[in-house]
């Protein structure tokens, strides 16, 4: 079942803002400083996705990997 929450957009800085439920904090062990992924939808809307540890890990390897293909083979060696 969905749940539905309301927050309103706040101005922050140069930026503006919107909480995130703190139960759904919790229930994806997240807390400040941890990263999430916006995801824009075709019809507009917007889904926010946790992003477990190991799968930050794994994208910053693949990141730093596609920007340095001598790495790449270098790794291929080891």
């Amino acid at each position: 079942m969905s749940q539905v929450f309301t927050r309103k957009l706040q101005k922050t800085g140069n930026s503006i803002t919107a909480s995130i439920p703190k139960n759904w904090l919790t229930m994806n062990g997240l807390a400040e400083g941890d990263s999430v992924e916006f995801i824009l939808n075709e019809d507009g809307s917007l889904n926010i996705k946790s992003i477990d540890k190991q799968t930050r890990k794994n994208k910053l390897f693949k990141e730093l990997v596609n920007q340095d293909h001598d790495l790449m083979e270098r790794l291929k060696n080891v």
